[in-house]
């Protein structure tokens, strides 16, 4: 069931439902053998955001994953 804040918007939730589920795997993994990840969202934008702080973008989203992987690769001495 799709959310009622993304109505009208069903695309950007499959695509922060594939961030979601997908962006952290891919870092945590390719952080063990990398020092530097270079992630581009070719797709991201703001279209349709409500708030000026854009908390609900794609931007948004990969970012707190990509510093939340930054941190927990830390712990285990990974620095990325």
């Amino acid at each position: 069931m799709i959310p009622e804040h993304y109505k009208n918007r069903e695309q950007t939730f499959i695509k922060h439902t594939i961030l979601k589920r997908y962006l952290e795997r891919l870092f945590m993994i390719k952080g063990h053998f990398e020092p530097v990840i270079c992630y581009i969202d070719c797709f991201a934008g703001p279209w349709q955001e409500d708030s000026n702080q854009m908390h609900d973008t794609s931007i948004a989203i990969s970012l707190r994953i990509m510093n939340s992987c930054q941190v927990a690769l830390a712990e285990k001495d990974k620095k990325v």
